[in-house]
C-alpha cells in the first residue's frame, strides 16, 4: 500500500513559501502564470497568493508587469535573519582570514532543519570566483559541504536529510532547475563518507561540477555532531590536491571558532 502524502497543517503558508523559493531560484523575474503551473497550483489560489504577496512587498512586478520578482520585503526579511544567525556573527571574519590566505572564495553552510543552507561567503578577491549564493541549498550527495556534514550525524538524522535533498532534487528536475553541468547522485557514495569521517574532511576536484575544486571540514557542536561546514571553493586550476594541506589546515582551525548552534527547537506550539 503506498503512503499517502503528509497533509499540510497550513497549505496556504505552503503555497507562498513554494512561490517564493521558485522566484529566488530564478536568475531573473518569472512569468506568474508559468509559477503557478510549474508549482501545480490550482490558478485562483495561485493567484490570490502572489496577489498578497505583491501587496506585501515580498515579490514586486517586473517587464511591465508581466512578470515577478522578489521584493524589498523578502530582501529586508532575509538580511534581518542574516543579521541574527549567531554562528554567522561568530565566524565571519574567520571566513575573510581564510579568504586572505586563500585569496580563494570561503563558505559557511549550517544544517538547517533538513537542509544544509549557505549561511555567510567571503568571496574572492580574483577575477574568476566560484560561490553559491547566500541562501542556497546543498543538493549534491557528493559536494564535500554535504559529505563533512553527513558524516558526523546519527544514522536516523543523516537519512532523514538524504531523503529530503533527494526529494529536492527530484522536483527540481522536473521543474528544469537544477545546473546542468553538476552531477547530482541517487544515493551517498559510503566510501567517500568513511573517508570522511577518518580524515576529517571532505574534497572533490571536478567530478561533482566540472572544473570546480571545493574542500569542507565539519563545524561539530560539543557532542561531536555536525552542525554544519566550512569550506573553500575555486576553479580546479587555482586548487589542486598540493594546496590540500594547507587550506584543510586553515578550515580545521576556522571550524573551531564556530560555537554549537543556538537557535531553539524549529517548530512551536500553543497554550
Amino acid at each position: 500500500m503506498r503512503n499517502k502524502a503528509p497533509v499540510s497543517a497550513a497549505p496556504a503558508v505552503d503555497k507562498a513559501l513554494d512561490i517564493l523559493e521558485y522566484v529566488a531560484r530564478s536568475d531573473s523575474p518569472v512569468s506568474a502564470n508559468a509559477a503557478v503551473r510549474a508549482l501545480g497550483m490550482p490558478v485562483a489560489s495561485g493567484f490570490r497568493v502572489i496577489n498578497a504577496l505583491l501587496d506585501r512587498s515580498y515579490l514586486r512586478r517586473a517587464n511591465g508587469g508581466n512578470a515577478i520578482g522578489l521584493g524589498l520585503g523578502a530582501l529586508k526579511l532575509g538580511s534581518l535573519a542574516m543579521q541574527s544567525h549567531a554562528v554567522r556573527a561568530a565566524i565571519s571574519p574567520v571566513l575573510e582570514r581564510i579568504r586572505d590566505r586563500t585569496r580563494e572564495s570561503v563558505e559557511l553552510a549550517w544544517l538547517e532543519g533538513r537542509e544544509i543552507v549557505i549561511v555567510d561567503v567571503a568571496e574572492s578577491p580574483e577575477p574568476i570566483q566560484l560561490i553559491r549564493k547566500v541562501g542556497t541549498s546543498m543538493l549534491g550527495l557528493s559536494n564535500p559541504i554535504t559529505l563533512a556534514v553527513l558524516a558526523f550525524l546519527p544514522d536516523d538524522k543523516g537519512r532523514e536529510l538524504v531523503r529530503a535533498i533527494t526529494e529536492t532534487v527530484r522536483s527540481r528536475r522536473r521543474l528544469g532547475l537544477l545546473h546542468e553541468r553538476v552531477t547530482y547522485l541517487s544515493r551517498v557514495p559510503a566510501r567517500e563518507l568513511d573517508k570522511t569521517r577518518r580524515n576529517g574532511f571532505a574534497a572533490d576536484y571536478g567530478r561533482q561540477t566540472r572544473d570546480i575544486a571545493r574542500i569542507a571540514v565539519p563545524i561539530l557542536d560539543g557532542s561531536g555532531t555536525a552542525a554544519g561546514a566550512l569550506s573553500v571553493v575555486g576553479p580546479l586550476y587555482r586548487i589542486g590536491r598540493k594546496r590540500e594541506k594547507q587550506i584543510v589546515g586553515l578550515l580545521k582551525a576556522g571550524a573551531q571558532v564556530a560555537c554549537a548552534d543556538p537557535r531553539p527547537e524549529s517548530r512551536i506550539g500553543h497554550g
